[in-house]
């Protein structure tokens, strides 16, 4: 449990200083901005749940590298309750990621990176059926993120981008 304490607070330090610290270098380059994503999203886990999915962020970027700092990167569960303990819900408390740009020149530019959250992920409740009962399951912990994107109108301060994790 100190581990986990101690890797949060160290999360925690190197987001306040990303935080703080890439606005000022990325307005050197290719700037700064905060976002907020909707989208679609599904859990794979006993079967698969598609439910729509929203997150907020902010993202400094240079020429060829961005940090991207989120949060609440959640999939809601529409078609169950969640609070009866019967949905399926998935989702990040805080992500922290760095990115790189594939055409770094561009004005559009695909961009791959990687990076960790602190993130849950719960389906289902118990369950009887005709041969017994079955019961959900969740974890919450640190995961690795993977994430591929296209953003658009980079020299914009109006920005567009398409994305997957």
């Amino acid at each position: 449990m100190q581990a986990m304490e101690a890797c949060m607070r160290s999360a925690l330090i190197v987001a306040v200083v990303i935080f703080f610290g890439t606005p000022a270098y990325a307005q050197i380059a290719g700037g700064s901005f905060m976002y907020a994503r909707l989208g679609y999203g599904t859990v794979l886990a006993d079967g698969k749940h598609a439910s729509p999915a929203f997150g907020f962020g902010f993202r400094g970027e240079l020429d060829a590298v961005a940090v991207d700092m989120s949060f609440l990167n959640f999939i809601v569960p529409h078609n169950r309750p969640l609070l009866a303990g019967d949905g399926t819900f998935a989702g990040s408390l805080f992500r922290l990621q760095v990115l790189r740009f594939l055409d770094s020149a561009a004005e559009r530019s695909l961009y791959v990176g990687g990076g960790i959250s602190y993130a849950r992920v719960s389906s289902g409740g118990t369950e009887y059926t005709a041969t017994g009962y079955t019961t959900g399951w969740d974890g919450t912990g640190m995961q690795g993120e993977a994430t591929v994107g296209y953003e658009l109108t980079r020299s914009s301060p109006m920005r567009i981008f398409v994305q997957a994790d």
